[in-house]
């Protein structure tokens, strides 16, 4: 799930909270700060990013955080759900075209 903290029009609340909160995870209010910094396989490299914010994890002990902002604070991260994964991060690291591409390719690993 990829978002970026916002209210519409007269909500009082972030919508997608509700659906990634059951997860242990909240889109919040703050800014991510760059450079980003690749935590974990399969995210390495240049990060390209255009911009969001970052997620509040409840349990950080149950998330894997592939990728932080210069501050230390989750960008994108994946835990184990049942026998899935989720993943949950900033949408400005979805690309800015049209079809959500970007020009980095991630791949590889790097610890925090």
């Amino acid at each position: 799930m990829l978002g970026n903290y916002g209210k519409f029009r007269k909500e009082t609340t972030y919508r997608l909270n509700d659906l990634v909160k059951a997860f242990g995870a909240t889109f919040i209010d703050e800014r991510a700060r760059t450079p980003l910094q690749a935590c974990a396989s399969p995210v390495n490299g240049d990060i390209k990013y255009y911009g969001g914010t970052t997620i509040k994890l409840d349990d950080p002990s149950k998330w894997q955080i592939l990728v932080k902002d210069a501050d230390g604070k989750p960008v994108l991260a994946k835990r184990t759900v049942a026998k899935g994964q989720i993943l949950v991060g900033s949408r400005g690291l979805a690309g800015q075209n049209p079809d959500s591409a970007t020009r980095s390719t991630p791949l590889g690993g790097h610890p925090c």
